[in-house]
């Protein structure tokens, strides 16, 4: 495959079609010597990975007339950092041109609770808002995947006056989704981040929590949503091997061209774990 265009369009293919950090490990460990069957259909290609008869991967590959345009993305962390905070300067700035996404907020009210952790600082507190104007603050949607794996985060009787202390708690006690998604925030440059079993303690009102989630949500700047992970201790921030290979669009000698399909954000949202939660409806 080095050195073959068209190959690596395939390949990538196939990584970009692994949507979790389960899926790309399966990938790598158990798909990687068996067979490939490449289907021809009108404007595509299906690639399958077959397992014993039937298709373990499947993917698609653009098979068209005319070249495809693409969004070159980084696959590591550090990259991602700097593309995400592009994109929220774009849409936050007052001198850049998304000025409706300004105008978004559902009302100037905070959450009762939000979780504050500077840059920089290995430790977070928990912070009463009642006393604060309107902050700015990034929300989390993720699953916690079970109650067990996401047990660290739960602010409970014993735990809320540490975590309201100005020495607060450590921020690498808690599953590495919302630690992702904290050190994320901050790279926004938000200190603020709202994360509900954080920030709604055991023992206070639900039914009232609840009923204010269009508000939480539609008031943070951001919604980080965690569509890859299935449990709270899988992260966010993993290296995606599809853009490991450049975006590169391959033209044969019949001069069509076979192109990655750049999935959609809504498709991507709707196939992935996240989706499967109710709460996420409304989040």
């Amino acid at each position: 495959m080095k050195g073959c265009v068209s190959c690596r369009v395939i390949r990538r293919a196939l990584w970009l079609s692994r949507l979790t950090r389960k899926e790309a490990q399966t990938f790598s460990q158990e798909c990687q010597s068996l067979p490939v069957v490449i289907e021809f259909r009108q404007n595509a290609l299906e690639v399958n990975i077959r397992r014993q008869g039937t298709a373990a991967v499947r993917a698609t590959v653009s098979y068209t007339d005319e070249k495809i345009g693409h969004v070159n993305l980084s696959h590591s962390p550090d990259g991602t950092f700097a593309e995400a905070t592009r994109w929220y300067k774009d849409c936050t700035s007052s001198d850049n041109p998304h000025d409706e996404c300004r105008k978004l907020g559902w009302s100037q009210e905070n959450p009762a609770n939000l979780v504050y952790a500077a840059e920089g600082s290995p430790n977070y507190r928990l912070i009463d808002t009642s006393r604060h104007k309107q902050l700015e603050y990034a929300a989390l949607s993720y699953q916690w995947g079970n109650t067990e794996a996401n047990r660290p985060a739960k602010t409970t009787q014993e735990n809320e006056e540490q975590r309201r202390q100005e020495s607060g708690s450590k921020v690498a006690e808690l599953p590495q989704t919302i630690r992702d998604a904290i050190k994320l925030a901050q790279k926004l440059g938000l200190s603020y981040i709202w994360v509900d079993t954080m920030c709604i303690p055991l023992g206070a009102d639900w039914n009232h929590e609840a009923s204010r989630m269009h508000e939480i949500y539609g008031n943070a700047q951001i919604t980080l949503c965690a569509c890859a992970s299935e449990v709270s201790t899988d992260g966010m921030l993993h290296k995606r091997e599809a853009w490991k290979f450049e975006n590169k669009t391959c033209q044969l000698d019949n001069h069509k061209f076979l192109a990655n399909l750049d999935m959609p954000l809504n498709e991507m949202r709707i196939h992935s774990p996240l989706f499967s939660r109710g709460w996420t409806l409304q989040e």
